[in-house]
């Protein structure tokens, strides 16, 4: 590296007639390469250094009452990026190493020096510090790129400790950075065989690209990554990795939604055509034994034609009661605050949460969450998952959590139990009609609440853990986001009569 331009410099020396000697030293190097200028006062050379006005900087050693080194560490804490060299009249080795340590870009011997060692110094200085410039810009826009990435990105040894985490990852897990540092990846992750396909990847030094996984975060909420994971090249004493997390949890939610309201409707259905096909034999049974009551008069035969009449009509009851759920549900909606329904479905079920001293927890601010609903409709449906949540629970050790949050077109309800847990195998059946886990449940609480959100155009999305809890998520439309749909929709055409 030539030196091109003209350099602003800055010698700081207490002494007069080594300042001039040196300035004769940087002058038979070119006369019109440098702007010089003088400073011999601690002060008046820690402003100038704050300034930021000069290319480089000379420090002699000793200034006076203080050092170099003194001048040297206050200009590092300022942030002068500039190379700073220091000077002094002796060799020093301790001094040497104290001030490359401190941030001193070289070190020269006033007694030694010449333009050829001069000149060289200056270069390589320069050479050094734009060097560590551009690393440091580097590391500034990969820092702010890793830091502000929504996925979450992390950097972790063989074992998946964490070493460096983004504050995504924080989000995700439900814990702070500082707490989450050092931690491993693997008591987060759900299933057992994805922890052994991970480590097996990484004995074989492979990298994983996009599998799915499930995490449980600090809060025991379920959540859904696609995950990448690559290994830094072998042959260094400790090797690194470096993973991603791209939470997919709502697009699962929206998915596991979809099947759920295709399922629903397969079953409605199969519930009329059911309906149908027994009801048609059931009217033949109901006929014949009110045949067999009018003419025939043994006394035998009442107590059976009592049992096939009851029996008859629980079945009729049965069907009338599927086929409710299979029809439409009219709503009357209204702009309301998901809060509002919350507040009537607790003062219903308050009598249940205080018989069975179960501690309540309600995490919501007072700013109305709105959504468009039908408040009675919605409030019988969250009410029947609020009851399930507490026979769920054991008496004066259940905690009850209400939580609400919002997206940006989305508002979020969280109702979260401490209860027994829901098996996996079961978790997809639990709002089937008349499936139950309960020894007096009838099974169409949950069947009830799911069909009146679907009709609410909600997501929801179940999760659980044995010894656990479980977790319904469900997903409201904003208000306002309704509201632009229905505007932005084209009014149907009137048909005209022609004549």
């Amino acid at each position: 590296m030539h030196i091109d331009r003209q350099l602003k410099v800055l010698i700081v020396d207490d002494d007069e007639d080594d300042f001039l000697i040196f300035r004769e030293t940087l002058n038979e190097i070119s006369p019109d390469k440098f702007d010089i200028q003088w400073s011999n006062n601690y002060d008046e050379s820690l402003q100038k250094i704050k300034s930021k006005l000069y290319n480089i900087y000379f420090i002699d050693f000793r200034l006076g009452k203080e050092t170099g080194l003194a001048l040297l560490n206050e200009a590092i804490k300022t942030g002068c990026e500039e190379p700073v060299i220091m000077l002094t009249g002796r060799g020093n080795k301790d001094i040497d190493i104290q001030a490359m340590t401190m941030g001193a870009t070289d070190y020269l011997i006033k007694s030694e020096l010449n333009a050829e060692k001069l000149e060289r110094c200056i270069r390589y200085s320069l050479e050094r510090t734009n060097y560590i410039k551009s690393l440091k810009e580097s590391e500034k826009k990969y820092r702010h790129l890793f830091e502000g990435a929504k996925d979450a990105v992390f950097i972790a040894d063989k074992s998946l400790k964490f070493i460096e985490i983004n504050p995504a990852v924080s989000e995700l897990l439900g814990q702070n950075i500082n707490s989450i540092s050092g931690n491993c990846l693997y008591d987060f992750i759900a299933d057992v065989d994805q922890i052994s396909f991970i480590k097996e990847h990484i004995r074989q030094q492979r990298n994983v690209e996009d599998v799915e996984i499930r995490l449980y975060n600090k809060n025991g909420e379920l959540r859904y990554c696609q995950f990448s994971l690559s290994l830094e090249t072998p042959g260094r004493e400790q090797q690194f990795v470096y993973g991603i997390m791209h939470d997919i949890t709502n697009l699962k939610i929206a998915a596991n939604s979809k099947i759920q309201i295709e399922k629903f409707a397969a079953n409605e259905r199969l519930i009329r055509i059911i309906a149908h096909e027994i009801r048609n034999p059931l009217t033949n049974i109901h006929l014949s034994a009110d045949h067999l009551k009018l003419n025939y008069t043994n006394g035998e035969l009442e107590p059976y034609l009592g049992i096939i009449e009851r029996n008859g009509i629980r079945i009729n009851d049965l069907i009338t009661e599927l086929l409710n759920f299979s029809k439409p549900i009219e709503l009357v909606s209204q702009k309301i605050s998901i809060q509002e329904i919350l507040d009537k479905c607790l003062l219903d079920t308050m009598d249940r949460l205080q018989l069975k001293e179960i501690e309540l927890v309600k995490d919501y601010s007072d700013r109305p969450f709105e959504i468009i609903a039908d408040k009675q409709k919605l409030a019988i449906a969250i009410s029947n998952i609020i009851i399930n949540a507490i026979e769920a629970m054991e008496e004066r050790t259940g905690r009850l959590s209400l939580k609400i949050d919002d997206t940006k077109d989305h508002i979020l309800l969280h109702i979260k139990d401490n209860g027994k847990g829901i098996p996996e195998e079961f978790l997809s059946r639990i709002t089937e009609p008349f499936f139950t886990l309960k020894r007096k449940g009838m099974g169409i609480g949950l069947t009830a609440a799911l069909s009146i959100l679907k009709s609410h155009q909600a997501q929801v999305e179940i999760q659980s853990k044995i010894d656990v809890g479980t977790s319904f998520i469900i997903f409201f439309d904003k208000a306002e986001s309704v509201i632009q749909k229905r505007e932005a929709e084209p009014e149907p055409v009137k048909e005209r009569n022609l004549i």
